[in-house]
């Protein structure tokens, strides 16, 4: 899960650094603390007019998680913008003793605010729920709810 961390966050600068001369394309790179727990994630952003696209993912100890969205823009006034988002998030926990893969579906919206005269430096916040629907111990272990979650992150816009 480490090397898969690493290697979203690579594709994501190349992809990035490729396409930067593109005024229709929108890339951001950045870090996100996501609960419970706040493990630090790699977040990849993808940006064109109000549809998008985000990749994040991390390896925290024995918990993994990768999580691919779909990103609306609802709001964006000055520096100040939000957006709604839906996708999958598939975790893996391994505590030595039992494994556990899960695929969650997520939705959610966010807050965000961006800094400096180009305003590439962006600050957020995101709030949302997961709902599993697919486990290999069985969904019986999540007495059939989901759970809220909620995450911060800051985004460098190339």
């Amino acid at each position: 899960m480490k090397r898969l961390t690493c290697t979203i966050l690579m594709i994501c600068l190349l992809s990035g650094c490729l396409v930067a001369q593109n005024p229709d394309r929108h890339w951001a790179v950045g870090l996100s603390g996501i609960s419970p727990g706040l493990p630090v994630a790699v977040k990849c952003v993808w940006q064109s007019q109000g549809l998008g696209a985000q990749i994040e993912g991390n390896y925290y100890y024995a918990l993994g998680m990768l999580r691919i969205d779909g990103r609306k823009i609802i709001v964006e006034k000055g520096r100040w913008g939000s957006y709604g988002f839906v996708g999958i998030t598939a975790n893996h926990f391994n505590d030595g003793i039992t494994i556990n893969n899960t695929l969650w579906a997520d939705v959610g919206g966010a807050a965000t605010v961006r800094f400096g005269k180009k305003q590439r430096f962006e600050l957020g916040f995101e709030a949302g729920l997961l709902i599993p629907f697919w486990s290999n111990l069985g969904l019986d272990q999540y007495n059939n709810t989901g759970f809220m979650v909620a995450n911060i992150f800051a985004l460098w816009w190339i």
